[in-house]
């Protein structure tokens, strides 16, 4: 099985958390939580699919996204 994806350090795990609580709304909570229980878990995409009830290709786009350019929103 392939490993979980792997989060560039752009925050500490602090930061991150405060980051997820302070999210404006629920799409933007979706992407955060996808971020940071990637990071934790760290949980593979088909798992933080599963939690957050979006699709695998979200979380990996949003995981791309995160890792290119950092914070998302």
């Amino acid at each position: 099985m392939r490993r979980p994806a792997r989060i560039e350090p752009w925050m500490s795990t602090e930061e991150m958390a405060m980051w997820v609580k302070e999210a404006p709304d629920k799409e933007a909570l979706k992407r955060r939580l996808a971020i940071w229980l990637t990071h934790i878990g760290p949980f593979h995409a088909h798992e933080v699919t599963t939690m957050l009830q979006v699709s695998k290709s979200a979380v990996w786009q949003w995981v791309r996204q995160y890792n290119r350019l950092g914070l998302l929103d």
